[in-house]
């Protein structure tokens, strides 16, 4: 399978005039245009064209179709929209107003026909219709977070979220709405990437239904002779090889997506918020009296210590931090000292020449040394940030302590110690430590009953537990332990204060190091990609929608390609653990998407308000 963020980064330059054919050719110079875009074409476009690359498309000006905007009549306008009646009539309205040259219209998913016929008949009736040079289908409602990660586009923020689909409130019409939504956003990933895959998934639950309906929408497209969607694009991108896709259900595995994990971008993520590839932060004031400044860090794919860093467990970031400063130091010193020794003449007549190579080509590397300072400081910021956290909150001992429970393994400090410390974490890091215990530990009523005492004494909200009492009651939920390495205990946090370069964050982290495991999630993937008879993976329903079958083959290959889908939402901990999965398995490549990318506190919130929406509170276990 191709990139997700190279296929839809294609898919969009297209869009703008830039086909591959092209942008291979010498000549070829952008018309230039405005680009119009709603909420959600905006979450598409950020992590995949930044400003600089926008104008290199020809686009002088990208606004909100909701903005105010002037007329500009001889340019044309690229829209780039969903198609919602509102977004209809404002696209009416500015071809009657002839506020643009022509008009280009791209539909995120597929318009309905009334919206279509309403667009059609408006602009036929004020003639103008001759000025919509393009209404297209882009099928491209999901965003590209990561060259192997995504994440739908719901028409509403939580639409998909895990709260909404588990709500008790929720009417029919918007739990199948929801469900529609899911099935048009993974279809029009595979329509990007130009493959129909073999579907497996979780039995019985939202997964399957999504399977049979994704199933049902893929074979009518494939039986309409008129289309050549996927022929065409499998052609284009020279893959032939079907993947398969894994739908699973959040309630799989609701431990993983409360735990506090270790790795770099997922504790962005967790601590900071990590939204669109962007984090923001508050600087410390550098003088007293002055306000915390804010500061935006985009995190993409020209973050070169992003990039390498981002999977990897938060004492080797740490290390690499000090040594790149350190080396960005002693190369800035190089260049000063060059400087230096021409200012003073102080080089022999014979080595000038070489000299002036020298300065030459210091002078020339300035630009690129620049940027990796300004690179790494960002990186120092977001790590002091993250460390202030990880201090004040005890968030070692968290980690430390949830993967003992999960591993089934004696833990080093009992939970309900670490629940009597006022000083480690916040409520929420209580109760996110005492879900985990009761999902997947060995506590006893006595202890489920003392832990909880303490947790509603402290005045913490435990409706949650009301809920995911019943959720292991009504559908026998059993959690299957993560098989990762267990952690040497000790000390965290006995850090130096800093280097001449910056905040030393090493001494001491070395302690918590977590090695390779797998997750339920990852395990349950390798299962599948395997194709073989397996216990775990014994009643997921199959499809087949090019050969019409849900019966699985007698000669069944192993998977080289897998795209994992999570319902109900997933986090970067899980992305995480299949690409450190694939590191081990090269032969392999897994695409993980989630109806929505959710942080530990945010699914904590939905946990709480399901309860609630139950009435009577929180009881024991």
């Amino acid at each position: 399978m191709a990139s997700m963020q190279a296929a839809q980064r294609e898919a969009l330059e297209a869009m703008l005039g830039a086909t591959p054919a092209a942008r291979r050719a010498r000549s070829f110079m952008p018309d230039w245009k405005v680009l119009i875009y709603d909420r959600i074409g905006m979450k598409i476009l950020a992590p995949l064209l930044n400003v600089s690359e926008l104008r290199d498309l020809g686009v002088t000006l990208h606004v909100s179709i909701e903005a105010s905007r002037e007329p500009i009549h001889d340019v044309p306008a690229v829209y780039f929209v969903m198609p919602t009646e509102a977004n209809i009539k404002r696209i009416c309205r500015d071809c009657i107003e002839r506020r643009y040259a022509s008009y280009q219209i791209n539909f995120i998913t597929t318009v309905p026909r009334p919206l279509l016929e309403e667009l059609a008949s408006t602009t036929a009736e004020a003639g103008v219709a001759a000025d919509v040079h393009r209404v297209y289908d882009m099928y491209s409602n999901f965003v590209a977070l990561e060259d192997e990660f995504f994440s739908l586009c719901p028409s509403e923020p939580d639409a998909l979220s895990y709260g909404s689909l588990n709500a008790e409130g929720a009417s029919e019409h918007q739990l199948m709405s929801a469900m529609n939504e899911m099935v048009d956003g993974l279809f029009s990933v595979f329509v990007t990437l130009g493959v129909v895959p073999i579907i497996r998934c979780s039995p019985k639950n939202a997964a399957f239904q999504i399977a049979d309906r994704l199933n049902s929408k893929f074979r009518d497209q494939l039986k309409n002779s008129r289309s050549t969607m996927f022929q065409d694009r499998m052609s284009a991108t020279g893959s032939f090889q079907r993947p398969v896709l894994v739908l699973l259900d959040r309630q799989l595995d609701m431990a993983t997506v409360l735990h506090h994990t270790w790795t770099y971008q997922a504790l962005v993520h967790d601590i900071l918020g990590l939204e669109s590839n962007k984090v923001t932060i508050m600087e410390k004031a550098k003088q007293e009296g002055q306000s915390p400044k804010r500061r935006d860090i985009v995190l993409d794919k020209d973050d070169r210590f992003w990039q390498r860093y981002k999977g990897e467990p938060f004492p080797v970031v740490a290390s690499a931090i000090e040594e790149e400063l350190q080396e960005c130091t002693r190369k800035e010193k190089e260049i000063k000292n060059l400087g230096s020794a021409a200012s003073t003449g102080a080089e022999a007549e014979a080595d000038s020449g070489d000299q002036t190579s020298k300065i030459t080509a210091a002078v020339n590397s300035l630009p690129e040394l620049l940027k990796q300072r300004s690179m790494l400081n960002s990186h120092m910021s977001l790590l002091t940030s993250i460390m202030d956290n990880l201090s004040s909150r005890k968030l070692d001992e968290y980690f430390q302590t949830e993967e003992e429970v999960m591993n089934k393994k004696t833990v080093s400090i009992p939970v309900l110690d670490m629940l009597k410390n006022p000083e480690a974490g916040t409520l929420e890091d209580r109760l996110r430590l005492y879900i985990i215990y009761l999902l997947d530990g060995d506590a006893s009523e006595k202890e489920r009953e003392a832990c909880e005492a303490v947790l509603a004494e402290q005045g913490c909200d435990l409706s949650s537990l009301k809920f995911l009492n019943q959720l292991k009651e009504l559908l026998h939920m059993q959690h299957q332990p993560t098989v990762l390495a267990s952690h040497s205990s000790g000390g965290l946090f006995s850090f130096s204060k800093t280097l001449s370069q910056g905040a030393s964050f090493l001494q001491g982290v070395k302690s918590l190091m977590p090695t390779s495991g797998d997750l339920p999630l990852t395990r349950i993937v390798d299962a599948l990609m395997e194709n073989r008879t397996s216990e775990l993976v014994a009643d997921y329903p199959y499809f087949d929608p090019k050969r019409g079958t849900t019966e699985l083959p007698r000669h069944r290959a192993p998977f080289d390609q897998a795209l994992v889908f999570v319902v109900g939402g997933g986090n970067y901990t899980e992305f995480q653990n299949l690409q450190d999965y694939c590191k081990r398995h090269k032969e392999r490549n897994i695409i993980y998407g989630v109806s929505q990318l959710v942080r530990p506190t945010e699914h904590l919130d939905q946990l709480s308000q399901l309860g609630k929406n139950m009435g009577g509170g929180a009881s024991s276990a």
